[in-house]
């Protein structure tokens, strides 16, 4: 007697559909926040070892922070050390020696050799600047491999050896850890949502570099933001801790007294003359240069 094999019918059919997709509506956000949760990890073991590397440099150095010393305006914590214009932006040497200073990632290079794209120096969820400052070789930089400035690069498309998404608190430059308060509440590095071969500083040092009335860039939309509306913070005794934008006072970052919003083309939040660092904390969204604070505590 011949047995007859049993298909699905069409309801049946429906049904598995309908529990796969049950199924995969439930999964789907769970392996997306585990990979999440897997690249924070990953931001702050990199940020790890930037914080430490810059410890380890102070204790080679009198116990004082390295930095964006000294710029083309004679500033102290300059915005970012003009390295855009090179091939392989921070971690070409020639600028360096050309203008007899270094910045804070060259100074950095000894403590850490793990650069470019996908090394220590980026968050997983970083995007390259699409600028001059990104991590690619662009066409006519200044190449200077043997110091000639008739040298240019051609667009190679290759990527630069300098790139990184972190970002050191101007403050701390050139400053010994003995004269901070509380170097385990002192912010000395940060993370952007963009990553760059520029040696970038946040905030700087607005006064010194163009006689402005403060501090600058404390605040942004790119900066603090990369996990779950909060971000990776170095502190300048080598720990490293996530903090939400909100939870974090510009009085972490070597602020006191007032705090007002400049150069206002974007929503300051509500900002006055009248708030105080200790007060405030993180909160900016819109395009605006930042926060500007006059005074800092070491």
């Amino acid at each position: 007697m011949k047995t007859r094999s049993h298909a699905f019918t069409l309801i049946e059919l429906l049904v598995v559909i309908a529990i796969i997709a049950i199924l995969a509506a439930i999964l789907f956000p769970v392996f997306a926040q585990a990979k999440q949760a897997a690249k924070k990890t990953v931001c702050i073991s990199n940020l790890k070892q930037v914080g430490l590397a810059e410890v380890m440099y102070a204790s080679d150095n009198d116990d004082t922070f390295g930095g964006d010393l000294v710029g083309h305006y004679g500033a102290i914590a300059n915005y970012a050390f003009w390295d855009w214009y090179y091939v392989n932006g921070f971690e070409n040497p020639y600028p360096n020696s050309l203008y007899g200073y270094t910045s804070w990632q060259f100074q950095l290079i000894p403590y850490m050799k793990n650069d470019g794209k996908g090394s220590a120096r980026v968050c997983p969820v970083a995007v390259e600047d699409k600028g001059d400052w990104s991590c690619t070789v662009q066409d006519d930089q200044y190449d200077h491999t043997s110091g000639s400035w008739a040298q240019h690069s051609p667009s190679t498309g290759q990527g630069s050896k300098g790139c990184s998404s972190y970002r050191m608190n101007g403050v701390t430059n050139g400053k010994s850890t003995t004269v901070m308060p509380e170097p385990a509440g002192t912010i000395s590095f940060r993370e952007s949502s963009t990553a760059s071969d520029v040696a970038q500083v946040a905030p700087w040092n607005f006064i010194g570099m163009w006689g402005g009335p403060g501090w600058a860039q404390i605040d942004r939309k790119e900066l603090d933001n990369n996990h779950n509306e909060g971000s990776d913070f170095a502190f300048a005794d080598g720990h490293v801790s996530f903090k939400k934008k909100v939870g974090v006072k510009y009085s972490a970052f070597g602020f006191t007294g007032a705090c007002v919003c400049y150069n206002n083309d974007g929503d300051c939040n509500g900002l006055a003359a009248s708030d105080q660092a200790d007060q405030l904390h993180l909160t900016l969204d819109g395009s605006n240069r930042g926060i500007q604070c006059a005074t800092t505590t070491f």
